[in-house]
């Protein structure tokens, strides 16, 4: 993994937070942003040396052109796996609910590894607060955070 996306993360971390791991993937928002999903022991960072004005042009990587998300885990109501928005048939993308007063959702997609990210996702959910994650369906393919 690029070590500048790693050190622009970390200039983040609350003190004694650390990354478990990263994953490649990409974040959709009116573009596909390519980046890195951050998963460290008190929240989920994505990172991405673009946003949607500079995405055009390969040349304006700067400070001001970046895209930075940072989600904490109490703030995750519901995670699911599902396929590409975008093509539909490739089954490598996660989707977050957040538990704010918009209902809002983030989808993350072009996982290479996207079983490994769910899963340490769910394990963090399960270790925040006093919570646990519920399997919402049989294929084990949505999760909802439950009273403990």
């Amino acid at each position: 993994m690029n070590t500048e996306y790693r050190e622009n993360v970390l200039h983040n971390l609350d003190n004694g937070e650390i990354i478990l791991n990263s994953f490649s993937c990409a974040f959709k928002n009116i573009i596909l942003l390519q980046g890195f999903l951050f998963i460290s022991t008190e929240a989920l960072y994505f990172f991405s040396y673009f946003d949607d004005g500079n995405v055009g042009s390969f040349f304006s990587f700067g400070a001001n052109s970046v895209t930075k998300i940072r989600i904490k885990y109490s703030e995750i109501e519901k995670v699911y796996k599902c396929n590409n928005d975008i093509i539909g048939i490739f089954d490598n993308s996660i989707k977050l609910k957040l538990n704010t007063q918009t209902d809002q959702e983030l989808f993350l997609t072009s996982f290479l590894d996207r079983n490994g990210a769910f899963d340490l996702i769910l394990r963090r959910l399960d270790k925040s607060e006093e919570t646990r994650m519920e399997a919402e369906d049989d294929e084990l393919r949505s999760y909802r955070k439950v009273s403990a």
